[in-house]
């Protein structure tokens, strides 16, 4: 119903378009006629609106239906963002600002509405997902206008330092990893770290080292997963003085515990032996949405297997990432930045695992040094 208002929806001759009659919707107009409002609202906003925005002549839209239609589509994604549907922001940002652009250009006398349209597209979208570089790359290639990549940074810089200073945050997917409290770790290392001397074994997990064996009982294992919520647990050998042998996924065990028909009536030190082949890699790793959970596996579980043995040393990683405990802790912050490492396992003499140095560990200290440089009066770089 909005289109059929006057004031905001116009019909207007199909003969000022450029494109092909198609894409411009009658609505409510008369034969050879078009409403304005409605062809903005009722085409795809990443192809044929964003395109007729892009490319049409300054007649084309008028400003009030350009004003209404950015309104209307900021409006709904402000309040269906972060819902469980399949859509993004990209697109929808970038409609928004071209029609922004565009109802500016028209109020404006001897300006290129194509010109405004675009650039105002690039500036909305920068000033919501604070990136410079890669932005301007992806639209100087999605336009085909390669001219036009110095107004698209200085439209980046602009937005991002506008939109800091009014609300003192950063990008939308940098909050959106702040509010899941997902340990994303900063390109560079905390000062503290760099200027201190700092050791991994000073940076570890404060929490309990758990450790499995090769071979455990069922009820053991599963306490230890209830008890716990590491996603990697180092496995040792405790016929050679603890030495560390690899490590294994918390959703691997979960997997392995499902599968009752891997398990075997004692350790292999007591020379029992499974009967059956271990997990294929198949069954081992699965897609997220069928992971089983802890509840799955206990539901398959009887009082007489909680009594058997499972054989975890058939499916560890033989060669996880470990690091000395009298190594730098900068080097290790290194190491999670280039490998994209969850956790790293830091061990002492002979090999022995001590500790577990995790992302959030290190986020901890990029926190930390933030407050302490706050605190003394010393700009915070690129931690802010």
């Amino acid at each position: 119903w909005l289109p059929t208002w006057p004031v905001v929806g116009k019909c207007q001759s199909l003969d000022k378009v450029r494109a092909h009659e198609d894409y411009f919707h009658r609505f409510n107009c008369d034969e050879g006629e078009y409403n304005d409002l409605a062809t903005l609202l009722f085409n795809p906003p990443g192809g044929v609106s964003m395109n007729l925005l892009f490319w049409e002549n300054k007649y084309v839209f008028s400003t009030a239906s350009c004003w209404t239609a950015g309104a209307l589509y900021l409006v709904l994604l402000t309040l269906i963002f972060g819902m469980s549907i399949g859509m993004g922001i990209f697109i929808p940002l970038l409609f928004v600002g071209a029609c922004f652009g565009r109802a500016y250009a028209t109020m404006v006398a001897r300006v290129n509405v194509r010109t405004y349209a675009i650039v105002g597209a690039v500036a909305t979208l920068a000033g919501v997902v604070r990136v410079l570089v890669s932005l301007t790359v992806i639209m100087v290639q999605t336009t085909g206008l390669p001219y036009f990549v110095t107004p698209f940074m200085i439209v980046t810089i602009m937005a991002k330092v506008v939109g800091k200073w009014c609300f003192g945050s950063q990008g939308i997917y940098d909050e959106i990893m702040k509010l899941k409290s997902l340990p994303f770790l900063e390109e560079d290392p905390p000062p503290t770290l760099i200027s201190s001397v700092h050791k991994a074994k000073d940076i570890m997990s404060p929490a309990p080292l758990v450790l499995l064996q090769p071979e455990m009982r069922v009820s053991e294992l599963i306490e230890t997963l209830k008890s716990t919520h590491h996603t990697d647990f180092p496995v040792v050998d405790p016929s050679r003085d603890g030495v560390l042998i690899g490590s294994i996924q918390r959703e691997h065990l979960i997997v392995m515990l499902c599968h009752t028909e891997t398990f075997i009536e004692g350790p292999s030190s007591e020379g029992q032996r499974s009967n059956s082949p271990p997990l294929s890699f198949d069954d081992l790793v699965k897609d997220d949405l069928c992971l089983p959970t802890m509840a799955d596996a206990e539901a398959n579980i009887t009082e007489s297997d909680m009594d058997m043995y499972v054989s975890i040393s058939r499916h560890i990683q033989l060669s996880p990432y470990a690091f000395d405990e009298e190594g730098s802790a900068e080097r290790a912050y290194e190491l999670f930045r280039t490998l994209g490492l969850r956790n790293l396992i830091v061990t002492g003499a002979n090999a022995k695992p001590i500790g577990v140095i995790s992302r959030t560990d290190l986020k901890y200290l990029e926190r930390k040094d933030k407050i302490e440089r706050g605190s003394r009066g010393l700009s915070v770089g690129s931690f802010d």
